[in-house]
């Protein structure tokens, strides 16, 4: 979608919606948050994708609290599933059954995204928590358990032990996440993580919310 967007600005494209830029790259095939999100910032909802549908349509996008912080954390050495190998998964994994989806729906609708609207941390904080563990649950066939591997699952745990509300996986991981409510807690995280983990063990970020997508400009040099 990058490639997409950069390449339409250097030929001087005209506007073009985010399904026109994932047809041109192949993208959105199974999930269109990553299409969507290219050009939209904010917290971003699709419905999920019909046989016959070509991109699954957003439904809900929620302008998060711009004091909010996540602390981005990759153990060092693990590697998510990308490419055939995620495809792969995709093909082995069984199918998620009606109650798990009735269970994400429910604390998608009647939890997280009113949280998120009220810019309720600890609610939303919460249901985060929750939503990406039943989540994680339909992979853990193929990661091995709700998180991607023995690692991940000590440093949720951890996060939670230490009053962290808002702690889950991004995708198949390896990166994990912890939404603080501001830039001070989020570095107080990080420092209390430098004390625990070593160095040579764990990357950390910390990272506002993205409200506006992708941006893009042409330099002349």
């Amino acid at each position: 979608m990058a490639v997409a967007i950069a390449l339409n600005a250097f030929f001087e494209g005209p506007l073009r919606t985010a399904a026109e830029f994932a047809r041109a790259v192949g993208r959105g095939r199974r999930s269109a948050i990553g299409v969507h999100g290219a050009l939209e910032g904010g917290l971003l909802v699709e419905a999920g994708k019909h046989a016959d549908d070509e991109i699954s349509p957003l439904v809900s996008r929620v302008e998060l609290p711009e004091a909010w912080r996540f602390v981005l954390l990759t153990p060092i050495g693990e590697q998510g599933l990308s490419g055939a190998a995620e495809q792969d998964a995709f093909e082995r994994l069984p199918p998620v059954p009606l109650e798990t989806t009735a269970a994400l729906s429910r604390e998608l609708l009647l939890e997280l995204l009113p949280a998120a609207v009220a810019g309720d941390f600890e609610h939303f904080g919460d249901s985060l928590y929750r939503f990406g563990r039943v989540a994680g649950a339909c992979f853990a066939a193929q990661q091995g358990g709700v998180f991607a591997g023995p690692r991940s699952l000590r440093l949720i745990d951890r996060l939670r032990a230490w009053g962290v509300r808002g702690a889950g996986q991004t995708s198949w991981g390896p990166t994990l996440f912890a939404l603080t409510s501001s830039t001070t807690e989020a570095q107080r995280l990080v420092g209390r993580l430098g004390e625990e983990e070593s160095a040579a063990e764990v990357e950390w970020t910390i990272a506002a919310p993205n409200q506006d997508g992708t941006r893009c400009s042409v330099i002349t040099v």
